[in-house]
């Protein structure tokens, strides 16, 4: 058997991939970084990469709600049914309708060509939705997961797989 260093941990030493969490975060990070490089952009920007980069939000923000949405909610409510837990499940979904909405418009304006200034102010508004779910999520429903039994690397496993097969379908 292989010495580990002491930072790794049996479960560390078994982990296919990342955990649910760990792919989620990452999700999150992701998504910050797209809204930032857009709000940081400046009005000279080729219409092609504004298009470009709008598109990735889109289909960025698509696959993680599907994720959620399919797999990691469900997981939640089934391992963790208390009610404070199930309230910020239920909060959850309802943000994820709004920033459907959103995303909806942002396709609608990508169709027809017309990246305007309403496209900017849907995703200021889209940008805000996802910072105040990725806060509810991180400080709030995580640390609950991560204090129950919930098997993480099992879920993050599934998340990665049905992320491959939805990236695939959208691109």
């Amino acid at each position: 058997m292989p010495i580990l260093p002491l930072s790794a941990t049996p479960r560390e030493e078994r982990k296919s991939g990342p955990d649910a969490l760990t792919l989620l975060r990452d999700d999150h990070a992701t998504l910050w970084k797209l809204f930032e490089a857009y709000d940081a952009r400046t009005e000279s920007l080729l219409d092609d990469i504004r298009t470009r980069m709008v598109t990735r939000i889109c289909i960025e923000l698509t696959v993680h709600a599907t994720l959620e949405e399919e797999i990691f909610y469900p997981a939640v409510r089934a391992s963790l049914g208390d009610r404070r837990v199930l309230r910020m499940l239920e909060e959850a979904q309802i943000e994820h309708a709004g920033a459907k909405q959103l995303v909806t418009q942002l396709e609608t304006a990508l169709c027809s060509h017309t990246l305007d200034d309403k496209t900017d102010s849907c995703l200021r508004v889209l940008h805000h939705y996802v910072r105040h779910h990725v806060e509810q999520e991180e400080q709030h429903l995580y640390p609950e997961i991560e204090a129950s039994a919930l098997d993480i690397d099992a879920l993050g496993r599934k998340l990665a797989d049905r992320r491959i097969r939805l990236k695939a379908s959208l691109q």
